[in-house]
């Protein structure tokens, strides 16, 4: 005798795991999408408190309060996003230029700390000397590549300004109708 209740309990189990996973990978596919929203909820809610300090302290409406706070705030995160982005290829391009001098100072120090050892009173052969010296410049040539590929991978996020411009963008007009319209918002919430 087969038990419905028990494999329709189990196949409703096996229905939720799998709507969850599904929209566990829709959610992850499609947050370029809704993120720049959420970040401007939660910048609206970080900033709520000066809108409101603003009201009290000046008898300005909620929307001139909230105009103004979301020009500083848009101000300083244009700033900051500007600042990184320079930074970030400046000191890269720097670094990426001057890796080669550094690889090659380093590889004199490794081989200069090589030949201070003795390594005729341990009676060791030259091919054992030749392996030491070539694992060294093997493992500073893996270190420069790692390096070198990080370091363009920081550059590459330059080319990706575009992308990075439209969602910062978006943030920027999402956050102002939150903060201006929020009322209006929950009201409409509320109501519907």
């Amino acid at each position: 005798i087969i038990n419905i209740p028990y494999w329709t309990k189990v196949l409703k189990n096996i229905i939720y795991v799998v709507l969850l996973v599904i929209g566990l990978y829709l959610g992850l596919k499609l947050s370029i999408f809704y993120m720049p929203f959420l970040v401007a909820f939660i910048i609206s809610l970080m900033i709520e408190p000066l809108i409101k300090f603003i009201m009290k302290k000046t008898g300005l409406t909620r929307r001139t309060s909230s105009i103004i706070i979301f020009i500083l705030v848009s101000v300083i995160i244009l700033g900051i996003l500007a600042w990184i982005i320079v930074t970030l290829f400046s000191e890269s391009s720097n670094l990426l230029q001057g890796l080669n001098d550094y690889v090659d100072k380093a590889s004199v120090q490794i081989q200069g700390v090589i030949e201070q050892f003795h390594f005729d009173k341990i009676k060791l052969s030259d091919e054992i000397l030749n392996i030491v010296q070539e694992s060294s410049g093997d493992f500073l040539q893996t270190i420069s590549n790692w390096l070198r590929n990080a370091l363009n991978s920081l550059i590459n996020i330059v080319t990706k300004i575009p992308e990075i411009t439209i969602c910062v963008g978006i943030t920027i007009l999402a956050l102002y109708f939150i903060c201006v319209d929020k009322i209006y918002i929950l009201d409409q919430i509320e109501y519907h």
